[in-house]
């Protein structure tokens, strides 16, 4: 899933020769849904990789 990180950064590149203040409060919103969804992703495989060590241990 790093594909929607590189499209973050590839937009956040073009943005940053303009200041504007919309630009700044649409990265921070767009970077904490990026870490949201990290934190999911890496809830989700801590859970695949307990549920396959339950499988394999039983």
């Amino acid at each position: 899933m790093t594909s929607a990180r590189q499209q973050l950064n590839q937009r956040d590149e073009r943005r940053d020769g303009v200041v504007r203040p919309i630009g700044c409060v649409n990265r921070r919103m767009s970077m904490t849904r990026l870490r949201r969804f990290e934190a999911h992703e890496e809830q989700s495989r801590l859970l695949q990789v307990t549920y396959f060590g339950l499988t394999t241990s039983a």
